[in-house]
C-alpha cells in the first residue's frame, strides 16, 4: 500500500489536472469579455473601430425638463431647461456627459450618436474594466465600461461609457483621471471584469 506521502502527492497532482481541465473546458470566453451579451456587444463594437457599429449602440435617455428662470446653477447640476411650450416635467431626449467642468444631462441633439461614435474611434480605447453601475436616480445605468486612452502627452486617461439596456447613454471623462482613479471617483458597483492595471 502506498505511503501517506505518496498518496498526498498523487491526490494533489490529480486535483490540479482536474481543475485545469475543467477551467479549459468550462470557460470559452476571451479574457476581455464578460459573457453578458449586451456588454460584450459594446466591447465588440469599440474594438472594431467601426463608427457605424458604435453609433448603432448609442441611445438617448429621457429626462424631465425644469423651469429654471433666472436661477444660476453651479456646474454639474443635472437639470435641463424647458423650452417654450414645454410644461415642467416634460420628458425630453437627453444624453449624459461627465467632464472636469461638471457631469450633467444635456438636451440631446440628432448628431450625438454619430459624434460619440467618432470620438470613441478617435480615442483608440483599450479596455480597463467593466463594472456594475451604482444605481442612481440621476443616472440610471446598468453597467459602466471603463477604458484607457493614451493622449498626445503619453498620459493614460480613463474614459467611461455608461450603459442602460444594452445601449450607450453617456460618456464620462472626469478631469482626465487614470482609469483606476476614474472608476474609484465614480463610486461604481462591483467589478465584473478587470483587464487593465
Amino acid at each position: 500500500m502506498p505511503s501517506l506521502k505518496v498518496r498526498i502527492v498523487v491526490f494533489a497532482v490529480f486535483t490540479t489536472v482536474s481543475v485545469l481541465a475543467l477551467s479549459a473546458c468550462g470557460n470559452d470566453l476571451p479574457a476581455n469579455r464578460t459573457g453578458l451579451q449586451e456588454v460584450d456587444r459594446v466591447l465588440d463594437a469599440v474594438e472594431s473601430d467601426e463608427a457605424e457599429q458604435i453609433e448603432a449602440l448609442v441611445s438617448v435617455g429621457k429626462r424631465p425638463c425644469e423651469r429654471l428662470g433666472d436661477i444660476s446653477l453651479p456646474a454639474g447640476v443635472a437639470l435641463i431647461e424647458c423650452r417654450e411650450g414645454e410644461p415642467t416635467g416634460t420628458l425630453v431626449d437627453a444624453f449624459w456627459n461627465g467632464s472636469c467642468e461638471g457631469s450633467l444631462w444635456y438636451r440631446a441633439n440628432p448628431t450625438d450618436a454619430a459624434l460619440t461614435a467618432s470620438r470613441v474611434v478617435q480615442w483608440d480605447l483599450e479596455l480597463y474594466g467593466v463594472f456594475e453601475a451604482r444605481p442612481l436616480e440621476s443616472v440610471p445605468a446598468d453597467y459602466t465600461v471603463v477604458f484607457a486612452h493614451t493622449d498626445g502627452a503619453n498620459a493614460v486617461r480613463g474614459i467611461a461609457l455608461l450603459m442602460l439596456d444594452g445601449k450607450i447613454i453617456g460618456t464620462d471623462q472626469d478631469c482626465g483621471l487614470p482609469p483606476a482613479d476614474l472608476a474609484a471617483l465614480s463610486q461604481l458597483g462591483d467589478p465584473i471584469l478587470i483587464v487593465g492595471d
